[in-house]
């Protein structure tokens, strides 16, 4: 599994905080800009327009909001693909009983170290080489979990020993994906794209408040702020392994526990 995005690995406090210092210094030069040009040349304040930054800043708005939907979508993505796997797991555990007894014992047994190894796929966070890692166990209790679906299409071909075959099917491609949803997360020229037009929208709404004469420190800390909050949020969504906003895993280890019981 290759690296993702940069963004993708930076820690949310540390994302939070340079964006947000970007956009305060960036407002900043703006107004002071504004104010410098409105002392040389007072009768030019009267030609600055609100077209512009408004347009821009609306602009941004519009670009966040489709953003922060796409990214709660693949959240929500996310979340639904542990229940249907753990889901799927539960259900080639309880149709293995279908096998003779020595082949279930064993199904069983292999199953409970897929969903050790599904757990271990989560916890792993952005560690790509433990990711690969646990991909590479998973991938061999499946070959395992395999050979008694070929085992059993021998031997049996009837509609019932059907049902665990098309479980352990599913069980497999649940597995890819998950993997498919870690890596499809929001493109990372978004965010530039995010970051260019907040930059000119605040700095060019502050230039034409500083030409005006108006505008202080205290508005440009706090859209410095809610823009920065926003960015972080969309941020945290898009990747579940870590931050505030995580992927719960309660589905699968609630599986866990039900397996060791029985």
């Amino acid at each position: 599994m290759g690296k993702l995005d940069y963004f993708y690995n930076m820690n949310l406090g540390v994302l939070f905080a340079c964006a947000f210092l970007f956009l305060f210094s960036i407002s900043l030069c703006g107004l002071f800009l504004g104010r410098k040009i409105a002392k040389k040349h007072p009768d030019r304040s009267k030609e600055v327009s609100d077209f512009i930054p408004s347009t821009i800043l609306g602009l941004l708005s519009l670009i966040m909001g489709f953003t922060f939907s796409m990214a709660i979508a693949r959240f929500e993505h996310r979340k639904e693909l542990v229940l249907k796997e753990a889901n799927a797991i539960g259900t080639v555990y309880l149709r293995s009983a279908l096998l003779n007894s020595s082949n279930t014992q064993e199904v069983r047994s292999l199953l409970r170290q897929y969903v050790d190894a599904r757990l271990e796929f989560f916890d792993a966070g952005s560690d790509f080489s433990h990711i690969d890692e646990t991909e590479d166990k998973a991938h061999r209790l499946q070959n395992k979990l395999w050979e008694h679906v070929v085992q059993v299409t021998h031997t049996d071909r009837s509609a019932v020993q059907g049902l665990f075959v098309s479980s352990v099917n599913e069980l497999i491609d649940l597995q890819a994906e998950r993997l498919v949803a870690l890596q499809n997360t929001v493109p990372e020229v978004v965010y530039w794209v995010i970051l260019v037009l907040a930059s000119i929208g605040l700095s060019s709404r502050y230039f034409t408040r500083g030409m005006r004469g108006k505008g202080g420190r205290a508005g440009v800390v706090l859209l410095a702020i809610l823009f920065s909050l926003v960015f972080a949020l969309i941020h945290d969504l898009d990747r579940p392994r870590s931050g505030i906003t995580m992927v719960s895993q309660a589905a699968m280890m609630g599986l866990r526990r039900s397996l060791g019981e029985q």
